[in-house]
């Protein structure tokens, strides 16, 4: 989860992202499994708002660059 995350920080990547990323990975079919996990849920949420369409490109500041 964390790669893919990071990868979303690209315009390029989050692309292509959008395009490959598994179904079962953007509908609930983990959620049962991510109950107990707090840091890949929260990763993957984060990841899901990052590939939305209405996601706003992140700045040099947000990026901790």
């Amino acid at each position: 989860m964390t790669v893919h995350n990071r990868l979303s920080d690209n315009a390029r990547a989050r692309e292509a992202l959008r395009q490959c990323l598994p179904q079962p990975l953007r509908d609930q079919t983990f959620s049962a499994v991510l109950r107990d996990d707090a840091a890949t849920k929260r990763c993957l949420a984060q990841l899901l708002i990052n590939l939305s369409e209405n996601a706003i490109e992140p700045t040099v500041g947000q990026l901790g660059l």
